[in-house]
C-alpha cells in the first residue's frame, strides 16, 4: 500500500509562498514525504490539476521552485475522473466547487486502496467528497 499524500488549494499555494502564514506547516508535510521516498518507502505527493490551476501555480515560473523540489506529481482530469467529479458536484451541489469534486473523484479513481492523507484547509468537504474512502485530513 502507498501513502499518498494530496495537496488542496490553500496548501498548494502555502507551498509555493514563503510568506503564507502556512508555508512552514505544508512545507514539513511535503519534507516528510520526501524524505520517504529517500528511505525507499513507497510514497507520493500529489495534486490534482485543476487545484494547480486554481492555486495558479505554474511549472515555469520560479514561485513554483519549492513544488518542483518536491517531486509533487499532477493527476489529469482525464474523461473518467471528469465524469466522477461531476457526480460528486451533482450529489452535493454548489457548495463543493471544481477542485473539490477533482480532489475527491482522484481519490476515489486512482487512490481508493491507498493509505490517503489530504492536507486541507476545508477538512469538512474534503471528507465529503471522498466518501466512502477512509482518508486521514489534516487541517492547515
Amino acid at each position: 500500500m502507498t501513502r499518498v499524500i494530496i495537496l488542496d488549494t490553500e496548501a498548494m499555494q502555502a507551498i509555493s509562498d514563503e510568506n503564507h502564514p502556512k508555508h512552514a506547516e505544508a512545507i514539513s508535510y511535503a519534507e516528510l514525504t520526501r524524505q520517504r521516498k529517500k528511505r525507499l518507502q513507497q510514497a507520493r505527493v500529489v495534486v490534482p490539476t485543476c487545484v494547480r490551476v486554481e492555486a495558479a501555480l505554474d511549472h515555469r515560473k520560479p514561485a513554483s521552485a519549492a513544488f518542483n523540489r518536491f517531486g509533487i506529481d499532477d493527476i489529469g482530469l482525464d474523461q473518467t475522473t471528469a465524469s466522477v467529479a461531476a457526480h460528486i458536484r451533482c450529489q452535493h451541489g454548489a457548495q463543493i466547487s471544481v477542485t473539490d469534486a477533482h480532489l475527491g473523484a482522484t481519490v476515489l479513481q486512482r487512490f481508493a486502496n491507498d493509505d490517503v492523507t489530504i492536507i486541507t484547509s476545508d477538512p469538512a468537504d474534503m471528507a465529503l467528497v471522498s466518501a466512502p474512502v477512509d482518508v486521514n485530513v489534516i487541517t492547515i
